[in-house]
C-alpha cells in the first residue's frame, strides 16, 4: 500500500507532510514547478556550507569597508583638530 502511495506521488514519512514526488522530482508543499532532482537533493549540504562561507566572507568584507571608511573620514582635511 505504501509503495502505491509513493508511486502516486505521496511521501509517507514523518516530517514530509504535503511533500510530493512527480516524474522523479521532489516538490515541497505548495510548489508545482522547480522540483528537486536526486542529485540536487544530495548537494544541499554543500550548498549550505557554501552559503555559510559566503556569509562569513561578506561579514569580514563589510567590517573591512567600515574600517576603511572610518580611516578615510579621519584622513580628510579639516576632520582633525589642528593645534
Amino acid at each position: 500500500m505504501r509503495l502505491l502511495a509513493i508511486l502516486a506521488g505521496f511521501v509517507p514519512w514523518v516530517g514530509w507532510d504535503d511533500w510530493e514526488v512527480h516524474n522523479g522530482l521532489l516538490f515541497p508543499p505548495g510548489y508545482r514547478r522547480g522540483g528537486i532532482a536526486p542529485g540536487e537533493f544530495f548537494a544541499l549540504v554543500f550548498y549550505r556550507q557554501q552559503v555559510s562561507a559566503y556569509q562569513e566572507a561578506n561579514a569580514q568584507l563589510c567590517a573591512r569597508i567600515a574600517d576603511l571608511e572610518r580611516a578615510l573620514r579621519a584622513a580628510r582635511p579639516g576632520s582633525q583638530a589642528h593645534g
